[in-house]
């Protein structure tokens, strides 16, 4: 495919790359203005970053203060010690941020940095789509004016696609709050634009450099953000191929090393990323996603994924009539008693709020076979993004454990210029970006309202003055200051006065005992058994099914230790010595999964009504070592639970 000439004013000039960088400098400006209060907030970065890197500064993976001292909502616990699930790369970057010029100025840097990085490449990706539709609209001499509409285009698109949503306002606003959350999606978004942009300037221009910095940007992504994980493992050996092709065709040697350098740094990158999660979870493609503790029974029923293909694919299909379709849609079709995803909050449902696109997702095919029979270099652009879009809906279709606006937006500002690089291969221009903006206007005057009349909720900690909350309250859960988990056992006295965080899926039977769902665990910390020698003892008493005959499958820390069968009409106690010392003070995850004849997997809905009875779950373990000790408290018993002193 023959790439597009670049028109002199947009390849030469000095005045439109000047242009495009001032207008970046702009948009960065006003979205640092309004996410830290007019410039008044005393800190940006969430409170999950600046912990972590609190943590990366002392030489720690692990997060402390513990178990036994904090909670941190939506934390990882895994062998009684806490790690968090949100890549690690902003902390790093704010690390060193903060070493160098103090918590103030680190914070407002590094929030800037990344939304510059990502107005800027967004600017350039929507600019490059119009110089394609320019120079296909023209095919002769050039005129100036068409020169010029390109880069005053990508101009008030960025302005209009990056602050606009399309979708109605009110407490599920994506600019609403910049927690951890939304700034993870930001954040990943700041590094895989660019990296698009290099990746597919490389491809038109045959240039090994760019495409192996695309690569790098991709793998930093994937240190950022999960989601981009499975897309840099396809992009690097594809990388890789490019780069070896055409750094033999390269006449610049300086370009080729750079190119090789590049791709061997994303390599080594990449490796380390798998490497520490072997450290931190036992195995390199585990990025502890399923060690998650929501305090939430559903959210914790779904981190677990335990479904078979055929739910996953059905909830890809859920997920996807649920950010495009209607919120009836979904149920009328039967997807949502066949799938495992809930919505928080009101479903995107884009097509229903915005039926004046549906035309242009039905007219890709047409776009594509246009352009590529025209042999224009849209053909590339366009490709490019609606693979990349693809790939996010069925990622986020997969392990998307719930239907949330900020998932529907990691892959809507990808959508969208797959949008606009389809009407312009149906339209020129001159015609298509004004008609794209009247597509939007709708949207236009509650935006300005909002970003007018809102403060997004902020959420930071200063890790180094005791974990200070420093935002104004907000309505998102942060850190229990107060921790209250089971010491020893568990039974049904306990459930009244353990927060949700300590045992999910749990109800009181009318007989006073426990009364467990198809999946239910508890979080203990063990007792003290008797001598250094024996192994650590698991204990579950009284099982038994409720309705029908079945099989408990008993894990602990998320390794299946015990395959039992339960009948309704008998109770069995299971004693199990475990094969493994207890290496911190915990507590211990214990779950068990309950299944009935037949099924192999949890079905993707919940019954809702408790399958097993149970009378007492219990841990007792060796005395720990004096150093795996040190970094935690002297627990106090109080009641048969481990209170902080």
């Amino acid at each position: 495919m023959k790439p597009a000439a670049h028109t002199p004013l947009t390849s030469t000039s000095l005045l439109v790359p000047a242009v495009f960088l001032a207008n970046a400098l702009l948009v960065s400006l006003a979205w640092l203005y309004f996410v830290s209060h007019g410039f008044t907030a005393n800190g940006i970065v969430d409170g999950v970053y600046e912990i972590q890197a609190s943590m990366l500064g002392q030489g720690r993976l692990s997060i402390i203060p513990g178990p036994l001292e904090r909670f941190y909502h939506d934390a990882l616990m895994y062998w009684g010690h806490y790690y968090f699930y949100w890549g690690l790369l902003p902390s790093a970057v704010l690390l060193v941020l903060t070493t160098i010029f103090g918590r103030f100025v680190g914070h407002y840097l590094m929030v800037f940095g990344f939304l510059f990085l990502f107005a800027y490449f967004y600017q350039r990706i929507i600019a490059r789509i119009l110089e394609c539709a320019s120079a296909d609209a023209s095919r002769g001499p050039e005129v100036t004016g068409r020169s010029v509409a390109a880069p005053i285009g990508a101009l008030v698109l960025t302005w209009v696609l990056i602050f606009v949503i399309p979708y109605p306002h009110g407490e599920g606003w994506f600019f609403g709050r910049f927690a951890v959350y939304e700034q993870q999606v930001l954040f990943g978004l700041a590094l895989a634009l660019p990296a698009l942009y290099l990746l597919i300037t490389g491809i038109e221009r045959k240039r090994s450099g760019p495409v192996a910095l695309g690569a790098l940007l991709f793998v930093l992504a994937s240190w950022t953000r999960v989601t981009w994980v499975p897309l840099a493992l396809i992009v690097l050996p594809a990388a890789g191929v490019l780069v070896w092709r055409w750094s033999k065709a390269d006449d610049t040697g300086s370009s080729s090393a750079g190119g090789v350098l590049a791709l061997g740094l994303a390599v080594a990158l990449m490796g380390g990323l798998l490497l520490l999660n072997y450290v931190r979870f036992d195995s390199p493609f585990d990025f502890g996603v399923r060690f998650q503790n929501p305090g939430h029974y559903a959210y914790f029923r779904n981190a677990k994924l335990f479904f078979s293909q055929i739910t996953m694919l059905w909830n890809v299909l859920f997920n996807t009539v649920s950010y495009y379709g209607s919120p009836q849609m979904a149920e009328n079709l039967g997807l949502a008693s066949r799938s495992f995803a809930h919505y928080e909050g009101f479903p995107p449902s884009f097509f229903s709020f915005n039926p004046q696109f549906l035309p242009l997702a039905l007219l890709i095919p047409v776009g594509l076979c246009r352009t590529v029979k025209a042999r224009s270099a849209l053909a590339l652009w366009l490709g490019a993004l609606l693979a990349v879009t693809l790939y996010l809906n069925v990622v986020l279709g997969l392990f998307g454990t719930f239907v949330i606006l900020r998932y529907f937006v990691e892959f809507y500002y990808l959508l969208i210029v797959v949008f606009l690089a389809v009407l312009l291969s149906l339209v020129r221009p001159r015609y298509g970006v004004p008609i794209f903006v009247l597509m939007l206007a709708l949207h236009i005057p509650s935006t300005v309202s909002d970003f007018k009349s809102w403060w997004p909720e902020l959420r930071t900690a200063d890790a180094g003055n005791g974990l200070r909350i420093t935002s104004p309250e907000g309505t998102t859960p942060f850190i229990e200051q107060s921790v209250l988990w089971p010491s020893g056992s568990f039974s049904a006295a306990d459930l009244g006065r353990l927060p949700p965080y300590a045992a999910m899926g749990f109800d009181r039977a009318d007989d006073g005992t426990l009364a467990g769902k198809d999946i239910f665990v508890v979080y203990l910390v063990p007792t003290n058994a008797r001598g250094d020698a024996s192994p650590p003892v698991l204990e579950i008493r009284g099982l038994r099914a409720l309705h029908e005959d079945g099989q408990a499958l008993i894990f602990f820390e998320n390794r299946l230790v015990r395959s039992q069968g339960l009948s309704t009409t008998r109770e069995v106690d299971v004693r199990l010595e475990l094969p493994f010392r207890l290496s911190a003070a915990g507590p211990y995850q214990v779950m068990v999964i309950f299944l009935r004849p037949g099924e192999s997997y949890l079905p993707g809905r919940s019954r809702g009504t408790p399958l097993v009875s149970l009378r007492e779950i219990s841990l007792k373990s060796p005395s720990l070592p004096e150093a795996s000790r040190s970094l935690l408290p002297g627990p106090t018993r109080t009641n048969g639970t481990y209170t902080k002193q």
